[in-house]
């Protein structure tokens, strides 16, 4: 994205705020943390916040001014955090086009830092709550030509798949993996044959119903996803989401960021971290951080690959998972697997090409104290030929519905493909 977007969305989001600002704190102090000045803005800021006198909009205001400092410092993170709490108070305090305003701010800083996918899903937030915002739109469509721009080849990207080399990338930092668990999944033949991975990130729109324990909810959702191809057959995805979650007459907001690793192109999860923050009316925002990390993978049978209706194939995995509140714990997953279906790929999305597989899973989770988070579902994805991934959607056409179904088939998830970016 262009700095000169980037920069544009500073001046917008604080003349939206400064008129809620009150002079509550010592007017010097005030005057230094609105001059924005590199030099005594950010402490004179960091007093006005320490006071405890300023709430809602009048407090996101000063993490706003304080943000826009750490932003001319390059000082990405901290402008991000400041952004998110911002955020955070301002999504219970101001009107709808505000906290669209402060998300395209986030986006912005974002973009700067190189991290484009939270800069989409920022962007596409803005919109949802302000489609005439224009920084937000013309945000969006300039960060997907960079990242287009970013992964075509020389010469423009052929819609015809070719032949491509298999990387040897690290594995990611976040989610640990053992050396014997990653030499199993590079020398074992149940992951052989694996196509390459051609995908660099993907959204899709997801609607849920549950009915577990006497428990109604629905949650609608916006994902966003970036892919990396660390090893044959091994991907890393990083993805943020925005969900509202209606349980009971009470509707919550949820944002979330994922952080997954999986063999056979995703299919067999090695672990994952979720972090997630629920906003509830009249309750201040919950946080909370879940992982779940691979231990052993066995009992493997038949083959994934190379893609065919009919392929069976089996597994079980065990894994330390950590899932506040509740202790920490130990799962044991079996997965009983057939590509039982194919469609036309362009049935999905109109740009893709080749084939879709539906793969249809019985799956069985089994928790050593947690007994209550035991359940047996199906679930149900589709592996994309062209992009080397499996992806959880729907069919446009066909009108035939890819539904997931957990805990005795309380819970059902429908979702549709948005939007997708090639890499190579």
């Amino acid at each position: 994205m262009s700095r000169t977007i980037a920069y544009r969305a500073w001046p917008c989001i604080i003349i939206a705020l400064l008129r809620f600002l009150v002079g509550e704190a010592a007017a010097d102090d005030r005057d230094t943390c609105l001059a924005r000045t590199e030099a005594g803005s950010i402490e004179a800021c960091s007093r006005m916040i320490a006071t405890g006198q300023l709430v809602g909009k009048d407090l996101a205001t000063i993490y706003v001014l304080r943000a826009s400092v750490y932003r001319s410092n390059q000082q990405y993170e901290r402008a991000i955090n400041d952004m998110t709490r911002a955020i955070d108070l301002l999504t219970a305090t101001a009107s709808k086009d505000i906290v669209a305003s402060a998300y395209v701010t986030r986006a912005s800083i974002y973009a700067l830092s190189g991290d484009f996918t939270s800069a989409l899903s920022d962007y596409r937030h803005a919109l949802g709550l302000d489609a005439t915002n224009t920084q937000a739109a013309q945000g969006l469509q300039e960060t997907q030509a960079q990242i287009a721009a970013a992964n075509t080849e020389p010469g423009g990207a052929s819609s015809q798949p070719t032949q491509l080399a298999a990387p040897n990338e690290p594995m990611p930092p976040d989610i640990a993996i053992a050396p014997t668990i990653l030499q199993l999944i590079q020398t074992h033949p149940f992951f052989a044959n694996a196509p390459p991975i051609r995908v660099g990130g993907y959204s899709y729109e997801q609607l849920t119903s549950n009915a577990v324990n006497g428990f109604r909810t629905g949650t609608s959702a916006t994902y966003d996803t970036s892919e990396k191809w660390l090893r044959p057959g091994v991907l890393y995805e990083q993805t943020i989401g925005h969900s509202s979650m209606t349980t009971n007459n009470v509707t919550a907001k949820v944002t979330s960021k994922m952080s997954y690793l999986g063999a056979a192109n995703g299919l067999v999860s090695l672990g994952y971290l979720i972090t997630t923050t629920s906003y509830v009316p009249t309750i201040k925002p919950i946080s909370s951080t879940s992982k779940n990390v691979l231990e052993s993978l066995t009992d493997f049978q038949g083959a994934v690959f190379p893609l065919r209706v009919g392929n069976r194939f089996s597994w079980q995995a065990a894994y330390h998972t950590v899932i506040p509140p509740l202790p920490d714990d130990e799962l044991t997953e079996t997965e009983q697997c057939e590509f039982s279906q194919s469609y036309e790929a362009r049935s999905f999305h109109p740009d893709l090409t080749g084939m879709a597989y539906l793969e249809i899973c019985q799956d069985q989770m089994t928790y050593k104290r947690n007994k209550n988070l035991d359940n047996i579902g199906q679930s149900r994805t589709l592996f994309f030929s062209d992009l080397g991934i499996s992806i959880r959607v729907d069919p446009q056409s066909p009108a035939a519905h890819i539904i997931q179904t957990y805990f005795q088939n309380e819970t059902v998830e429908t979702a549709r493909l948005h939007s997708f970016l090639m890499a190579r």
